[in-house]
């Protein structure tokens, strides 16, 4: 008998059995201790595309991180630097983009809002963008938000202020 293995559990397929190809990772998986991102659909890919921020004169060029990521979906959080369990999209750079960069994540949250992070090599120092007012359950296969800076955390070596995240589901 051969076997199908899938992100969330191994399946036993029976000779003539015919699944189906996935498009889109399971929707509406908790996370979070209960916590839920109210996703209509859960796509495996989304970019984010970071703009305006400026060197703020240390030995990094944060300008170059003004660019587009590409974003994985981790069902398990397994790989993500938030201590979140699930429900996370996220690129790890490989390795340490300029002025360390070494995470672009987003995130859903449950209060209809949408969250980006650009978090460098300490795991303290990051940008942190959002977006609120999203529609329960956000159609996050559909995705083309704009998310605002929020604040900075621990004073990334940017400066950071009226930098935006663009989330764009692929």
């Amino acid at each position: 008998m051969r076997h199908l293995i899938l992100p969330t559990r191994r399946l036993l397929r029976p000779p003539g059995l015919w699944i189906p190809s996935m498009n889109f990772a399971p929707s509406r998986r908790c996370c979070c201790g209960g916590l839920c991102p109210y996703c209509i659909k859960t796509p495996l890919q989304l970019s984010a595309t970071i703009a305006g921020l400026g060197d703020s004169g240390d030995d990094c060029t944060c300008s170059s991180l003004n660019d587009t990521y590409t974003l994985n979906w981790d069902y398990t959080g397994s790989a993500t630097p938030l201590g979140v369990k699930s429900c996370v999209w996220y690129y790890q750079f490989n390795p340490l983009g300029e002025c360390g960069a070494e995470w672009v994540v987003v995130r859903p949250h449950v209060f209809n809002e949408l969250w980006g992070w650009l978090i460098f090599e300490d795991d303290v120092q990051c940008v942190v963008w959002n977006k609120t007012g999203i529609s329960e359950p956000q159609d996050c296969d559909n995705y083309n938000e704009v998310l605002s800076f929020l604040r900075p955390v621990a004073q990334p070596p940017c400066t950071v202020a009226g930098s935006t995240m663009t989330v764009v589901a692929l």
